[in-house]
């Protein structure tokens, strides 16, 4: 006998035995039960139904946000990666950079 068929008898050999021992109703509702839905196990995990407040954004990002459109209309043919490479740079001299401030 090959390895593969004393597996598969082994298996359902303990298949029985399983079936055997759901005389109680323990076990019953054990091999009965079936696995969540994983859509189901998310709903649980994350309640969508409570809508929390965005968070405030940061000075640096409410420079950038203000000064990305004024840097690409001064500098059209710039890629909008360059662009923002201009405006990192000219916020670290920027009197809203808190760090500037002293």
């Amino acid at each position: 006998m090959g390895w593969w068929i004393l597996s598969r008898l082994l298996s359902r050999v303990r298949r029985v035995a399983a079936m055997d021992d759901a005389c109680s109703w323990k076990s019953q509702r054990y091999f009965s039960r079936r696995a969540p839905r994983k859509k189901q196990v998310e709903d649980d995990l994350f309640d969508n139904s409570v809508k929390k407040e965005p968070r405030k954004l940061s000075e640096f990002n409410l420079y950038m946000k203000k000064m990305l459109p004024v840097m690409k209309q001064q500098h059209p043919e710039l890629s909008h990666r360059e662009v923002f490479k201009m405006c990192a740079q000219s916020w670290k001299h920027a009197s809203e950079n808190p760090k500037n401030r002293r």
